[in-house]
């Protein structure tokens, strides 16, 4: 599996995903292996159903992050997340 990825990497991204502009309100930054702690902050009180677990566990959000992040290599399941923040307070 390993190997697989290497190569995947090695051809370069499928996908391109722009950052997103920012509003007059609002900033967008894409998910990354550097802000994926920022998923825990967010969602570990959140009780709701729908809220998927791995977004309150840090080990897991980690994961989640790396996979999404590499996931611009496969050519069937290409995608990113964004985080959305308030200009004015800097919170998710």
């Amino acid at each position: 599996m390993q190997q697989i990825k290497q190569q995947r990497k090695a051809r370069g991204p499928l996908h391109h995903f722009l950052e997103m502009q920012a509003s007059e309100r609002l900033l967008y930054e894409i998910l990354t292996a550097e802000n994926y702690p920022s998923l825990v902050e967010i969602f570990f009180d959140d009780d709701s159903e729908f809220t998927d677990q791995r977004f309150k566990n840090l080990a897991l959000a980690e994961q989640y992050a790396i996979e999404i992040g590499e996931s611009i290599y496969q050519a069937k399941h290409g995608g990113c997340d964004f985080l959305i923040k308030l200009k004015i307070t800097g919170e998710y």
